[in-house]
Protein backbone atom coordinates (compact mmCIF):
# COMPACT_ATOMS: atom_id res chain seq x y z
CA UNK A 1 0.00 0.00 0.00
CA UNK A 2 1.02 3.11 -1.08
CA UNK A 3 1.63 6.00 2.23
CA UNK A 4 -0.32 8.71 1.65
CA UNK A 5 0.33 12.39 1.66
CA UNK A 6 -0.97 15.46 3.41
CA UNK A 7 0.88 18.76 3.75
CA UNK A 8 -0.24 22.06 5.48
CA UNK A 9 1.47 25.84 5.90
CA UNK A 10 1.45 26.77 9.60
CA UNK A 11 4.19 28.23 12.02
CA UNK A 12 6.28 29.30 9.18
CA UNK A 13 7.02 25.74 7.64
CA UNK A 14 5.38 22.92 6.52
CA UNK A 15 4.08 20.53 8.25
CA UNK A 16 3.28 16.38 6.59
CA UNK A 17 1.41 13.84 7.51
CA UNK A 18 2.33 10.44 5.72
CA UNK A 19 -0.24 7.39 6.51
CA UNK A 20 -1.15 4.30 5.65
CA UNK A 21 -5.09 4.20 5.81
CA UNK A 22 -7.34 1.61 3.59
CA UNK A 23 -9.95 4.64 2.89
CA UNK A 24 -8.12 7.59 1.52
CA UNK A 25 -11.40 9.14 2.28
CA UNK A 26 -11.38 8.64 6.12
CA UNK A 27 -7.28 9.44 6.43
CA UNK A 28 -7.83 12.89 4.73
CA UNK A 29 -10.10 13.75 7.21
CA UNK A 30 -8.29 12.51 9.97
CA UNK A 31 -5.44 15.14 8.35
CA UNK A 32 -7.82 17.64 8.07
CA UNK A 33 -8.64 17.05 11.72
CA UNK A 34 -4.89 17.03 12.50
CA UNK A 35 -4.03 20.50 10.86
CA UNK A 36 -7.07 21.65 12.34
CA UNK A 37 -5.19 21.45 15.94
CA UNK A 38 -2.14 22.63 14.49
CA UNK A 39 -3.66 25.63 13.37
CA UNK A 40 -5.25 26.07 16.67
CA UNK A 41 -2.51 25.65 18.56
CA UNK A 42 0.02 28.18 16.22
CA UNK A 43 -3.05 30.99 17.40
CA UNK A 44 -1.66 29.87 21.28
CA UNK A 45 1.57 29.64 20.92
CA UNK A 46 3.15 31.82 17.83
CA UNK A 47 4.87 34.70 19.90
CA UNK A 48 4.32 36.89 16.11
CA UNK A 49 0.29 36.62 16.73
CA UNK A 50 -0.88 39.44 18.78
CA UNK A 51 -3.26 38.29 20.86
CA UNK A 52 -1.84 34.31 21.22
CA UNK A 53 -0.63 33.65 24.98
CA UNK A 54 3.03 33.91 24.37
CA UNK A 55 2.76 37.38 22.79
CA UNK A 56 0.55 38.55 26.01
CA UNK A 57 3.04 37.21 28.12
CA UNK A 58 5.65 39.14 26.44
CA UNK A 59 3.68 42.28 26.96
CA UNK A 60 3.88 41.76 30.84
CA UNK A 61 5.61 43.53 33.18
CA UNK A 62 7.56 42.49 36.64
CA UNK A 63 4.91 40.55 39.00
CA UNK A 64 1.90 40.94 36.19
CA UNK A 65 0.35 37.54 35.52
CA UNK A 66 -2.32 35.75 32.93
CA UNK A 67 -4.38 33.14 32.35
CA UNK A 68 -3.05 30.78 29.51
CA UNK A 69 -4.65 27.79 28.18
CA UNK A 70 -3.90 23.96 29.03
CA UNK A 71 -1.68 23.53 26.00
CA UNK A 72 0.70 26.55 26.03
CA UNK A 73 0.55 25.49 30.17
CA UNK A 74 2.11 21.94 28.95
CA UNK A 75 4.50 22.86 26.63
CA UNK A 76 5.99 25.76 29.10
CA UNK A 77 6.04 22.88 31.94
CA UNK A 78 8.15 21.20 28.94
CA UNK A 79 10.63 23.80 28.43
CA UNK A 80 10.58 24.84 32.22
CA UNK A 81 11.65 20.84 32.18
CA UNK A 82 14.15 20.87 30.19
CA UNK A 83 15.51 23.99 31.11
CA UNK A 84 16.77 22.29 34.31
CA UNK A 85 18.10 19.53 33.23
CA UNK A 86 20.01 21.79 31.13
CA UNK A 87 21.04 24.12 33.40
CA UNK A 88 19.67 27.14 31.34
CA UNK A 89 21.03 26.04 28.31
CA UNK A 90 17.49 25.24 26.61
CA UNK A 91 15.74 28.98 27.57
CA UNK A 92 12.57 29.70 25.96
CA UNK A 93 12.66 33.45 26.79
CA UNK A 94 15.61 34.35 24.13
CA UNK A 95 12.95 35.92 22.07
CA UNK A 96 14.46 39.15 22.78
CA UNK A 97 18.18 38.29 22.11
CA UNK A 98 16.96 36.27 18.91
CA UNK A 99 15.37 39.95 17.37
CA UNK A 100 18.80 41.32 18.69
CA UNK A 101 21.02 39.17 15.96
CA UNK A 102 18.79 39.22 13.04
CA UNK A 103 20.47 42.27 11.60
CA UNK A 104 23.55 41.67 12.49
CA UNK A 105 25.91 41.81 15.42
CA UNK A 106 24.67 43.97 17.96
CA UNK A 107 26.84 46.05 20.58
CA UNK A 108 27.83 43.89 23.72
CA UNK A 109 25.96 46.55 25.81
CA UNK A 110 23.06 46.02 23.72
CA UNK A 111 23.18 41.90 24.79
CA UNK A 112 23.97 42.42 28.23
CA UNK A 113 21.22 44.75 28.72
CA UNK A 114 18.81 42.38 26.78
CA UNK A 115 20.42 39.34 29.03
CA UNK A 116 18.68 40.75 31.80
CA UNK A 117 15.27 39.82 30.30
CA UNK A 118 16.54 36.32 29.58
CA UNK A 119 15.83 33.24 32.05
CA UNK A 120 13.09 31.21 32.29
CA UNK A 121 13.48 31.25 36.33
CA UNK A 122 12.18 34.91 36.52
CA UNK A 123 9.23 33.35 34.88
CA UNK A 124 6.81 31.45 37.08
CA UNK A 125 3.98 28.85 35.40
CA UNK A 126 1.61 27.61 37.80
CA UNK A 127 -0.67 24.86 36.52
CA UNK A 128 -2.87 24.96 39.28
CA UNK A 129 -4.04 28.09 38.16
CA UNK A 130 -2.79 27.80 34.55
CA UNK A 131 -1.31 31.23 34.93
CA UNK A 132 2.24 32.81 34.02
CA UNK A 133 3.89 35.23 35.91
CA UNK A 134 7.04 37.40 35.30
CA UNK A 135 9.49 38.58 37.50
CA UNK A 136 11.27 40.38 35.22
CA UNK A 137 10.55 43.33 32.37
CA UNK A 138 10.72 42.55 29.13
CA UNK A 139 10.56 39.01 29.18
CA UNK A 140 10.15 37.92 25.67
CA UNK A 141 8.96 34.36 24.98
CA UNK A 142 9.68 32.25 21.52
CA UNK A 143 8.58 28.63 21.45
CA UNK A 144 10.86 28.37 18.07
CA UNK A 145 13.31 25.86 20.09
CA UNK A 146 9.94 23.66 20.90
CA UNK A 147 7.02 24.64 19.42
CA UNK A 148 7.09 22.06 16.06
CA UNK A 149 8.14 19.26 18.16
CA UNK A 150 5.03 19.72 20.71
CA UNK A 151 2.80 20.27 17.59
CA UNK A 152 4.36 16.97 15.93
CA UNK A 153 3.52 15.55 19.38
CA UNK A 154 -0.38 17.03 19.43
CA UNK A 155 -1.18 16.11 16.07
CA UNK A 156 0.15 12.65 16.44
CA UNK A 157 -2.62 12.63 19.46
CA UNK A 158 -5.06 13.60 16.89
CA UNK A 159 -4.26 10.77 14.25
CA UNK A 160 -4.60 8.51 17.65
CA UNK A 161 -8.07 9.86 18.19
CA UNK A 162 -8.99 8.80 14.72
CA UNK A 163 -7.39 5.22 15.17
CA UNK A 164 -4.95 6.35 12.75
CA UNK A 165 -1.95 3.94 13.83
CA UNK A 166 0.82 3.52 10.92
CA UNK A 167 1.67 7.30 10.33
CA UNK A 168 4.79 9.15 10.29
CA UNK A 169 4.84 13.31 11.10
CA UNK A 170 7.07 15.92 10.56
CA UNK A 171 7.25 19.68 11.08
CA UNK A 172 9.50 21.77 8.76
CA UNK A 173 11.36 18.51 8.35
CA UNK A 174 13.10 19.49 11.97
CA UNK A 175 11.13 17.11 14.07
CA UNK A 176 9.56 13.85 13.57
CA UNK A 177 7.85 11.50 15.29
CA UNK A 178 7.56 8.26 13.98
CA UNK A 179 4.03 5.96 14.65
CA UNK A 180 2.89 2.02 13.42
CA UNK A 181 5.46 1.34 10.59
CA UNK A 182 4.16 0.74 7.37
CA UNK A 183 2.74 -2.58 6.44
CA UNK A 184 5.53 -5.26 6.15
CA UNK A 185 8.59 -2.65 7.31
CA UNK A 186 10.60 -2.68 9.90
CA UNK A 187 9.97 0.66 10.03
CA UNK A 188 9.79 4.37 8.18
CA UNK A 189 12.82 5.12 6.17
CA UNK A 190 15.00 8.76 7.62
CA UNK A 191 17.90 9.58 6.52
CA UNK A 192 20.31 11.43 8.13
CA UNK A 193 22.62 13.72 5.73
CA UNK A 194 25.68 15.89 6.59
CA UNK A 195 24.39 19.17 6.09
CA UNK A 196 27.87 20.54 4.88
CA UNK A 197 29.58 17.41 2.92
CA UNK A 198 26.05 15.96 1.73
CA UNK A 199 27.23 12.54 3.00
CA UNK A 200 24.90 10.04 4.43
CA UNK A 201 25.22 9.41 8.03
CA UNK A 202 22.61 6.88 9.04
CA UNK A 203 19.67 5.47 7.39
CA UNK A 204 17.19 4.53 10.28
CA UNK A 205 13.69 2.57 10.22
CA UNK A 206 11.91 4.30 12.78
CA UNK A 207 8.53 3.29 14.57
CA UNK A 208 7.04 4.98 17.60
CA UNK A 209 10.29 7.54 18.25
CA UNK A 210 10.86 10.75 17.58
CA UNK A 211 13.77 12.68 15.83
CA UNK A 212 14.92 16.44 15.83
CA UNK A 213 17.96 17.99 14.32
CA UNK A 214 18.91 21.26 14.83
CA UNK A 215 21.32 23.32 12.37
CA UNK A 216 22.89 26.62 11.23
CA UNK A 217 21.35 27.99 8.56
CA UNK A 218 22.37 31.95 8.68
CA UNK A 219 25.75 30.88 10.73
CA UNK A 220 24.27 33.27 13.79
CA UNK A 221 20.93 32.16 14.54
CA UNK A 222 21.98 30.06 17.11
CA UNK A 223 22.21 32.46 20.66
CA UNK A 224 23.70 30.93 23.52
CA UNK A 225 20.91 31.87 26.25
CA UNK A 226 23.60 32.69 29.34
CA UNK A 227 26.14 34.68 27.06
CA UNK A 228 24.12 36.29 24.28
CA UNK A 229 26.89 35.60 21.95
CA UNK A 230 26.03 33.27 18.95
CA UNK A 231 26.87 30.00 18.53
CA UNK A 232 29.33 28.61 15.29
CA UNK A 233 31.37 25.68 16.67
CA UNK A 234 28.56 23.04 15.38
CA UNK A 235 27.06 22.21 11.91
CA UNK A 236 23.97 20.09 13.15
CA UNK A 237 22.74 17.98 15.88
CA UNK A 238 20.30 15.36 15.80
CA UNK A 239 18.25 14.01 19.01
CA UNK A 240 16.54 10.90 18.83
CA UNK A 241 14.05 10.10 21.40
CA UNK A 242 10.56 9.49 22.47
CA UNK A 243 8.63 12.50 22.87
CA UNK A 244 9.20 14.87 19.88
CA UNK A 245 8.77 18.38 21.88
CA UNK A 246 11.42 17.13 24.25
CA UNK A 247 13.95 15.75 21.46
CA UNK A 248 13.24 19.30 19.40
CA UNK A 249 14.41 21.13 23.00
CA UNK A 250 17.17 19.10 23.47
CA UNK A 251 18.47 19.58 20.08
CA UNK A 252 18.57 23.26 20.28
CA UNK A 253 20.24 22.94 23.85
CA UNK A 254 22.76 20.65 21.87
CA UNK A 255 23.78 23.45 20.14
CA UNK A 256 25.06 25.63 22.79
CA UNK A 257 26.34 22.76 24.84
CA UNK A 258 29.93 21.79 24.68
CA UNK A 259 30.60 18.49 24.18
CA UNK A 260 30.86 17.12 27.56
CA UNK A 261 28.21 18.59 28.68
CA UNK A 262 26.14 17.12 25.93
CA UNK A 263 27.67 13.37 26.76
CA UNK A 264 26.25 14.47 30.59
CA UNK A 265 23.14 15.34 28.98
CA UNK A 266 22.40 11.54 27.88
CA UNK A 267 23.04 10.60 31.74
CA UNK A 268 19.96 12.91 32.46
CA UNK A 269 17.99 11.14 29.11
CA UNK A 270 19.54 7.95 29.17
CA UNK A 271 17.17 6.80 26.47
CA UNK A 272 17.81 9.50 23.82
CA UNK A 273 20.56 9.01 21.19
CA UNK A 274 22.26 12.77 19.73
CA UNK A 275 24.76 12.99 16.64
CA UNK A 276 27.09 15.97 16.63
CA UNK A 277 28.35 17.37 13.09
CA UNK A 278 31.52 19.56 13.95
CA UNK A 279 31.69 23.16 11.82
CA UNK A 280 35.08 22.64 11.78
CA UNK A 281 35.32 18.72 11.16
CA UNK A 282 32.64 18.62 8.39
CA UNK A 283 34.09 15.63 6.55
CA UNK A 284 34.48 13.33 9.86
CA UNK A 285 31.59 10.84 10.99
CA UNK A 286 29.60 12.03 13.62
CA UNK A 287 29.90 12.30 16.91
CA UNK A 288 27.81 9.80 19.10
CA UNK A 289 26.34 9.80 22.20
CA UNK A 290 23.45 7.94 23.89
CA UNK A 291 21.09 5.06 22.33
CA UNK A 292 21.20 4.66 18.51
Amino acid sequence: MKPLRFCHRAMACDFEVLLEHSDPHYAAKAAQAAFAELDRLELLLSRFLPNSDIARISTLKKGQSILVSPETMECLQIAQQVYRQTGGLFDVTVGGLVDLWKEQSPPRDAVQKMLQSVGMNKMKIHPETMSVEVNADGIMVDLGGIGKGYAVKQIAAVLNEWKVQQAIIHGGMSTLLALGPPAGAAGWKVQLTNPVSQQIIRVLQMKREALSCSGLRRGTDMIHPVTGLAIQDKSAVWVKGGDPAVCDALSTASMVMNLQQIERLTQEYPSIGIFVVLKDKPNQPPIQYGCW
